[in-house]
C-alpha cells in the first residue's frame, strides 16, 4: 500500500512537473507584448524592428527544449526568469538606439524651428522703416544689424548640443534684434523731441521779438511830452530802436 502511494505521489508529481514545463513554454513563446514594443519603436528602420523580433524568437528556439530536462520546479522557475531578462535585455537595448535618434531628431526640428522663428524679422524691419527721424543710411544700417544679428544666432542655435541650448541661442539673438529696434527708436525719439524743442524755441523767440519791436505806444508817449525838446525826443526814442536791437540780439542768443 505504502508503495502504491509513492508511485501515486510519483506520477502525480510528474504530471505537475510536465504541467509547469508546458506553462512555462506557452509563457515563453508568448512574446506578443515584447514584439509589440519592438514594432512601435518609431525611430528603428523596418530591417532593425525584423532582426530585433527575429533574436526574440532565437532565445525562444534556444530556451524551449532547456525545459525539457528540469527536475524541478525552482529549475523551471529559473530558466524562465534568465530567458525574461534577457528578452528584457533586447528590448532595452533596441529602446535605448530609438531613444538616441528620437532625441536626436527632436533637437533637429527644435533647430529648424528656432532657425525659422529668428529669420522672420519683417515686423522689427518694418519698425525701423517707419523711423521718420532716421536717415535712409542709418535705416539701411540698422537692418543690415538685424540680418547680422539672425546669422549669428542661427549659427549659435544649429551649435546647441541640447534643446536648452537651442532655445538659449534664440532668446539670445531674438533680444539682440529687440535691443537693435529700441536703440533706433531711442534716437528717433530723441531727434522727434529735439525738432519739437528747438521749433518751441524758435516760435517764442519770433513771438517775444515780436512784442518788442511795436513800440509805438512808447514812442508815441515820447512824442506827447510837450516839455522835451525835438532833440531829446529823437534821442529817447533812438534809445527805445537800441534797446529793442539788444533786446532781439539777446533772445536770439537764448537756448531755451
Amino acid at each position: 500500500s505504502n508503495r502504491n502511494d509513492l508511485i501515486i505521489i510519483q506520477e502525480n508529481l510528474e504530471i505537475s512537473l510536465k504541467n509547469a514545463i508546458t506553462v512555462a513554454k506557452e509563457v515563453v513563446e508568448n512574446q506578443a507584448s515584447a514584439k509589440n514594443t519592438i514594432n512601435t519603436m518609431s525611430y528603428l528602420t523596418d530591417v532593425e524592428k525584423n532582426t530585433a523580433i527575429q533574436e526574440i524568437d532565437n532565445k525562444i528556439d534556444e530556451v524551449k527544449p532547456k525545459f525539457d530536462s528540469l527536475m524541478s520546479f525552482v529549475a523551471i522557475r529559473k530558466v524562465k526568469t534568465n530567458f525574461q531578462t534577457e528578452i528584457s535585455t533586447i528590448i532595452s537595448d533596441y529602446g535605448k538606439q530609438n531613444t538616441v535618434r528620437e532625441t536626436a531628431e527632436f533637437l533637429k526640428q527644435a533647430k529648424t524651428d528656432a532657425m525659422t522663428a529668428i529669420e522672420n524679422q519683417t515686423t522689427a524691419k518694418s519698425t525701423i522703416d517707419g523711423l521718420t527721424y532716421l536717415s535712409d543710411a542709418e535705416k539701411t544700417t540698422a537692418k543690415n544689424s538685424i540680418d547680422q544679428a539672425v546669422t549669428s544666432g542661427k549659427a549659435k542655435i544649429d551649435q546647441a548640443s541640447d534643446t536648452t541650448g537651442v532655445t538659449t541661442a534664440q532668446s539670445e539673438a531674438q533680444e539682440a534684434i529687440d535691443k537693435i529696434v529700441r536703440d533706433n527708436q531711442t534716437l528717433d525719439t530723441t531727434r522727434k523731441v529735439a525738432e519739437e524743442v528747438a521749433a518751441a524755441l524758435v516760435k517764442a523767440k519770433s513771438e517775444a521779438k515780436v512784442k518788442i519791436e511795436n513800440q509805438t505806444t512808447a514812442k508815441a508817449t515820447i512824442d506827447g511830452l510837450t516839455y522835451l525838446n525835438d532833440v531829446e525826443k529823437t534821442t529817447a526814442k533812438n534809445s527805445i530802436d537800441q534797446a529793442v536791437t539788444s533786446g532781439k540780439a539777446k533772445i536770439d542768443q537764448a537756448s531755451d
